[in-house]
C-alpha cells in the first residue's frame, strides 16, 4: 500500500524519489557491465524502468536494447514531450492486461500491447495471471470496454483537480488505508469492512475531503468506475472460493 501511495503521488509530483534513484542505479550498473542493456519492470517498476531509460546518461541510453514496461502507471504529458523520451520511445515495449487499471493511470503514449489474463478486474495486475502460449504471451486486440471507459472517467476526474487538491486527496486516502492496518491490496480485498470502519474513525476534515473529491466522479459518470472497482474486489473473492471448491472436487475424484 505504501507503494501505491507513491504511484498516486505521481499525479501531482513531477518526479518522485524512486524515479531519480532508478536513473542513478541504471547509470551505476551500466559502468559495471559490458554490451547492450535490457531494462524492465512491472507496475511501479515499469514506470521506473521507462523513467530511468529516459533520464540516464546519453552514453547509457545508447546501449539500451529494449525497455520492458508491464502494466505500469504513466507520466505527465510534458514527460512524453522530452527529447530524451523520444530518443528511447521506439525501444519501449509496453504490455497491459485486458482490464488494466494501474497501467491506465495518468498519461501514456498509446503504444501498448494487450495480454490475456486469467484473473478478473483489479487482480489482472498480477503478472502471474497473464496467459502464455509457447514462448510468448497470449495477446488480444484491445482493452475491454470497461477499462477504456474507466480511463476516460479517471482522466476527466483528475483534470478537475489542481495539484494541491490531488495531494490532499492522496494523503486522505492513504490515512484511511493505514488505519485499516492492512499492508497489501490482498489484505484489503479480504477485509473490505475495515475500509468503512477506518473511514468512520478518521477525522471529519479527512472524510469531507474524500467525499468531496469522490463527488467529482459522479459529475463524469463515475458511478461506472466505482462500480467497476467494487465488483472487481468481490469477483476476486468469488473466483478464489470457486478455485478452492474445484481443487477439493479434483482431490475427491482422485485427480492431483
Amino acid at each position: 500500500i505504501i507503494g501505491w501511495k507513491e504511484d498516486f503521488n505521481m499525479s501531482f509530483m513531477p518526479t518522485i524519489p524512486s524515479q531519480k534513484e532508478a536513473a542513478e542505479y541504471l547509470d551505476k550498473i551500466a559502468k559495471k557491465v559490458y554490451g547492450k542493456l535490457r531494462v524492465g519492470g512491472h507496475s511501479k517498476g515499469g514506470n521506473l524502468a521507462v523513467y530511468a531509460a529516459t533520464k540516464c546518461s546519453p552514453r547509457t541510453r545508447r546501449r539500451i536494447l529494449n525497455v520492458y514496461n508491464y502494466d505500469a502507471p504513466g507520466f505527465s504529458r510534458e514527460f512524453f514531450a522530452l527529447a530524451e523520451y523520444k530518443e528511447i520511445s521506439d525501444r519501449i515495449k509496453s504490455v497491459v492486461p485486458q482490464s488494466s487499471v494501474v497501467g491506465m493511470l495518468l498519461e501514456n503514449d498509446g503504444r501498448y500491447s494487450v495480454v490475456k489474463s486469467g484473473q478478473t478486474g483489479l487482480m489482472q495486475h498480477d503478472a502471474f495471471s497473464w496467459e502464455i502460449k509457447g514462448t510468448d504471451f497470449v495477446m488480444l486486440e484491445e482493452l475491454t470496454k470497461e477499462s477504456r471507459d474507466m480511463t476516460v472517467v479517471m482522466n476527466q476526474w483528475l483534470s478537475k483537480m489542481d495539484m494541491e487538491s490531488r495531494k490532499k486527496f492522496v494523503d486522505a486516502i492513504y490515512e484511511i488505508l493505514v488505519a485499516t492496518k492492512a499492508t497489501t491490496i490482498t489484505e484489503l480485498s479480504d477485509d473490505k469492512a475495515s475500509i468503512l470502519k477506518a473511514l468512520k474513525n478518521t477525522d471529519k476534515g479527512t472524510r469531507k475531503m474524500v467525499f468531496k473529491t469522490l463527488g467529482l466522479l459522479f459529475d463524469e459518470g463515475g458511478k461506472q468506475l466505482l462500480s467497476y472497482i467494487t465488483s472487481s474486489l468481490f469477483k476476486t473473492k468469488k473466483s478464489e472460493n470457486k478455485e478452492k471448491g474445484k481443487s477439493k472436487n479434483d482431490k475427491s475424484n482422485g485427480v492431483e
